[in-house]
């Protein structure tokens, strides 16, 4: 078990003030010294048999004492450390009071102290701010001209699928009236053919009858020519044919 030397050894590492380190010497020494007592008469009592009743009753005796002692022990325990931390607590109000007074004196020093500097930094946020304004600023232009420049791409294909559709509609109709026009031609040069033939042939047969007639005639004045008698007598020339009709 550690000595009192031990202990003090400890309390003066602790890094106490000596008057702190004395006083809780004070508050625990009559514990350790109860605690060397016992140390010394628990060794004495041993029980071997069943009838050392007085023995045993020491033994109870001596736990109670060192029972009452340790619930003694812990409650000066927490009595200390409750008067240890409102005396922190203390401590700590009394200090953040002091430094609510300190604190604004020493910045405002501070300020003073380093006024060129903290212009300085004031004018560098002013310009990194005046920068990322300009930057964010730029920025937005660049997306709404490149949004504008979208919307004029759109426009634009738009426009010419437009133009392009009214074109093809317009080359279809021209297509249409190209394909109408030559059926019309067709139509017109068939009809002038045909007409043509009707002509050529109407000619053919006409001047197939005009042969006819040439012929005929010609046939006929041969005949005539062939039917012609002279008379020796009176040189009169008579129809040989139309003598024969007569004397018929």
């Amino acid at each position: 078990m550690a000595d009192k030397t031990e202990l003090a050894k400890f309390v003066a590492e602790s890094g106490l003030a000596t008057s702190k380190a004395k006083a809780l010497m004070d508050d625990f020494s009559d514990f350790f010294e109860i605690a060397e007592e016992w140390e010394v008469k628990a060794k004495t009592i041993v029980v071997t048999r069943p009838d050392q009743v007085a023995e045993m009753q020491m033994a109870r005796s001596g736990r109670l004492v060192l029972k009452e002692k340790r619930i003694a022990l812990e409650k000066r325990r927490k009595d200390l450390k409750e008067q240890s931390l409102r005396e922190s607590r203390a401590i700590d109000g009394i200090a953040n009071i002091l430094k609510s007074v300190l604190v604004p004196i020493e910045e405002y020093l501070d300020a003073q102290e380093h006024w060129v500097e903290h212009q300085e930094a004031l004018r560098e946020t002013a310009r990194r701010e005046e920068a990322d304004r300009l930057l964010k600023e730029k920025e937005e232009r660049e997306a709404a001209e490149h949004e504008a420049e979208h919307e004029r791409l759109r426009a634009d294909n738009a426009r010419l699928e437009k133009e392009q559709e009214v074109e093809r509609r317009e080359h279809e109709a021209e297509m249409a009236k190209q394909r109408e026009l030559a059926d019309r031609r067709a139509k017109t040069a068939a009809s002038r053919a045909r007409k043509e033939a009707e002509e050529a042939a109407a000619k053919r047969e006409r001047e197939f009858k005009a042969e006819q007639q040439r012929v005929l005639k010609a046939h006929e004045a041969g005949m005539r020519k062939l039917a012609e008698v002279k008379c020796p007598a009176c040189g009169h020339v008579f129809d040989s044919r139309e003598h024969k009709a007569t004397h018929t």
